[in-house]
């Protein structure tokens, strides 16, 4: 079963779920940042190129 979920409030899930992990672990949660960070530049870079829609939706695909 495939479940759409508007792409604000799954960004908001993850968040969130960043924010409860910064206040459990504050030293280990740098690198994880930093990682989502670059992640979202090559995201940036792929978007500038047209490879990435802007769809509202994001499909989670339950196996």
């Amino acid at each position: 079963m495939n479940t759409l979920i508007p792409i604000s409030y799954y960004t908001l899930l993850i968040s969130r779920c960043i924010a409860a992990a910064k206040e459990r672990i504050p030293g280990s949660i740098d690198n994880y940042v930093t990682g989502v960070s670059e992640c979202s530049q090559q995201r940036g870079n792929l978007k500038d190129d047209g490879y990435i829609s802007n769809s509202k939706y994001i499909t989670i695909y339950q196996h």
